[in-house]
């Protein structure tokens, strides 16, 4: 089952559209899922139960609103659910249960997109499943395409090799091409110092070692596959963003070698949730 949330915005509307396509591809039932906040007032949590079933309703049409769009898209089996509560709470919890989560990158209830907190950062830093942030220009597009790409971050990492197997399936399902990306940096040139020409030589032979080998993996047991591979200089989401331009969907995991594992999200992640051009999936 793939969970999308929708609140009626336009970015919300891009996701279900998303969702929908992703799940005709895939042959998976869809849900639909509309949340209204409590009011945050105090009190609120005596709310009578009748006011309390008078927000689920208002939530539920508003889901069923969705639901609609999710047909003209191609989706035929879907569900609606609507609840009163936080929709950060009701994605992740019923994330359980999905095999993909989709949101947009901002609704109704966002304040500033880049907001700690905010919907698509709690769901792609605490869902049970890979969550997919829509957002970009390709947002309103099919999740990839003939002649698209998806592009996954690639370090040699545990969470980056389930990220190649999502971008690996996700590139099957759609039949587009699958780009592999490595990025380094050289950190004594980040202070203004230079960096050894020899110990450089080895960092850029060591990532390309790194895509070059998740390539050849993706090839023996995907051959007619089309896989590319590609390393880039600098600092890692801001590269990855650009090398991303014009994708169908860029893949990355939670954390890579470099996060710590107290971190939800890692630093190249967390930058591309509120950054990237086109929709970004997040593999834990």
């Amino acid at each position: 089952m793939i969970l999308v949330g929708y609140d009626g915005s336009e970015q919300s509307t891009a996701a279900v559209r998303w969702a929908a396509r992703a799940a005709a591809q895939r042959q998976q039932p869809l849900r639909v899922l509309s949340a209204v906040p409590m009011p945050v007032i105090y009190g609120s949590e005596f709310l009578p139960a009748s006011q309390v079933q008078e927000f689920a309703r208002e939530a539920e049409a508003v889901a069923a609103e969705g639901a609609k769009l999710a047909a003209q898209e191609g989706a035929t089996a879907v569900e609606t659910v609507g609840v009163a509560t936080n929709p950060a709470n009701a994605l992740i919890e019923q994330s359980a249960e999905a095999s993909l989560v989709v949101v947009g990158n901002r609704g109704h209830h966002q304040i500033v997109e880049t907001m700690l907190g905010s919907v698509g950062y709690a769901v792609a830093a605490h869902a049970e499943c890979p969550a997919v942030i829509v957002r970009g220009e390709s947002a309103g597009s099919e999740p990839a395409g003939d002649g698209s790409r998806v592009v996954v971050a690639y370090d040699g990492s545990e969470q980056a090799q389930r990220a190649v197997a999502f971008a690996t399936d996700a590139a099957r399902t759609t039949g587009a091409a699958l780009h592999i990306v490595g990025a380094w940096d050289d950190p004594l040139s980040t202070y203004g110092l230079a960096g050894q020409v020899g110990a450089i030589e080895e960092i850029a032979a060591a990532v390309q070692d790194d895509v070059d080998a998740a390539r050849t993996k993706v090839l023996g047991e995907y051959p007619d596959l089309t896989v590319t591979t590609q390393v880039v200089r600098g600092q890692a989401a801001v590269e990855i963003a650009r090398v991303a331009e014009g994708a169908g969907l860029l893949v990355v995991g939670t954390r890579g070698r470099g996060g710590f594992r107290t971190l939800l999200l890692g630093s190249v992640s967390r930058h591309l949730v509120t950054t990237a051009p086109c929709p970004v999936a997040v593999v834990r």
